[in-house]
């Protein structure tokens, strides 16, 4: 650090006021000055911040604002149900509204935690099963799924992660064209919308992959219907 020598005024006989520089002090004499004083205001800069937390990326539904991919695995495990900490359990009035298994696809399902609810659908050697693990006070389904098997052979989930009613991602009735392609719609909300009402839906469309040794269900297209 540079040292700037102060001017000090000397007044001679003469009454004339006259500058003359202070002698410069040396390195011992300067003020001692910390290395860790001198960096802390660069290190105060490069603190770093937590950035902001985007609400859409908490939602059960941000993945239908992303590029397609596909989040199921041929011969992958059908996946167990995981409860929220604050998911409402399947209360005694609401069990009357479950399925009864009659089928494989059925027993696969409820063996891996969950229940059934809703009807069972097929096309040829395709079925889909519908399963929730809670159900809120009106016994709609909240954290559940929707199973796509052929030939037996668990395809995949209509969904990255379980749903719930009446929130955003919500899925609609599953239209099942043939024993290849199939789409959903599924509702967007808005943080304002009211809960009967979603500002918008998105559609997707699937087909299933018979190529290998196991059947796999692969998004293809994500359409908004209506902005949310």
């Amino acid at each position: 650090m540079e040292y700037i020598a102060p001017l000090v005024l000397s007044v001679s006989l003469g009454g004339a006021a006259q500058a003359q520089q202070a002698p410069i002090p040396t390195v011992s004499e300067l003020p001692a000055v910390h290395a860790r004083d001198a960096e802390a205001p660069a290190r105060e800069q490069q603190e770093p911040t937590e950035p902001p937390v985007d609400a859409t990326e908490t939602s059960a539904g941000s993945w239908l604002d992303r590029p397609v991919r596909n989040w199921n695995r041929p011969g992958a495990a059908l996946p167990k149900p995981t409860k929220g900490e604050y998911e409402p359990t399947i209360d005694e009035q609401c069990k009357d509204s479950l399925r009864k298994g009659d089928g494989p696809e059925d027993t696969q399902v409820t063996q891996a935690g969950w229940s059934l609810f809703g009807s069972r659908q097929t096309y040829n050697d395709v079925t889909l099963v519908s399963g929730m693990s809670g159900a809120d006070g009106m016994c709609r389904p909240f954290g559940y799924q929707v199973f796509i098997f052929v030939g037996g052979q668990f395809a995949g989930t209509i969904a990255p992660e379980p749903m719930a009613s009446r929130m955003d991602g919500d899925a609609g009735p599953v239209s099942l064209f043939s024993d290849e392609t199939l789409s959903v719609e599924f509702s967007r909300y808005k943080d304002t919308d009211p809960l009967c009402c979603p500002s918008g839906r998105t559609s997707v469309s699937y087909r299933i992959d018979r190529e290998g040794a196991h059947p796999v269900l692969a998004p293809e297209e994500i359409t908004p219907v209506s902005q949310p």
